[in-house]
């Protein structure tokens, strides 16, 4: 499982996550109120909300990407969809995970904790550079580390034919390039 480096590189996927679903997990205010005072994200985040994230995210892929017209979406990996024996619809107290949901759980956690002590510094630094573009650039527009990277590998053509308003097939295709940078 490849978390904040793959290939002696810092993850932008890993990135990615963090900045949309640990931010979540985590609480937009309190992520937020973290950058403000210039907190490092392994001091934002704690290795538990990372892997309750991963874990969220593990046990409903199958559900999200699978879809079977006869039976349904595919059920989630190690919690009871919110069914149980006595109530349909609602998750039994304190037992919507199952055993191994609670062991993967533990085992995420063991491994996040690695992959900080291997390599917490040199993602924080990064998170941190990505933040301080994304302020610097005073806009509006969110820059993320793969802006800057990607900065001159986009190219910009403006034509006499564009109009002012510009397309939404232009804009995606500029995100679409930026997140492939």
């Amino acid at each position: 499982m490849a978390l904040r480096v793959a290939n002696d590189e810092v993850n932008d996927n890993y990135v990615y996550f963090c900045e949309n679903f640990v931010k979540t997990v985590v609480g937009a205010q309190r992520y937020k109120r973290g950058w403000k005072n210039n907190l490092d994200f392994s001091e934002i985040a704690t290795p538990s909300d990372e892997a309750l994230t991963l874990l969220l995210l593990e046990n409903s892929m199958y559900r999200w990407t699978t879809d079977d017209e006869e039976k349904g979406p595919a059920p989630p990996r190690y919690t009871s969809a919110g069914k149980n024996k006595e109530q349909k619809g609602v998750t039994k107290k304190y037992g919507g995970w199952t055993k191994g949901g609670i062991e993967r759980f533990n085992d995420i956690v063991r491994k996040v904790r690695e992959d900080r002590k291997v390599n917490g510094r040199r993602f924080d630094n990064y998170m941190k550079e990505a933040k301080s573009a994304e302020e610097d650039f005073g806009t509006g527009v969110k820059v993320t580390a793969n802006c800057i990277r990607a900065e001159n590998d986009l190219v910009f053509s403006a034509s006499d034919e564009d109009d002012d308003e510009g397309s939404k097939d232009d804009e995606e295709d500029l995100v679409q390039q930026v997140y492939q940078a």
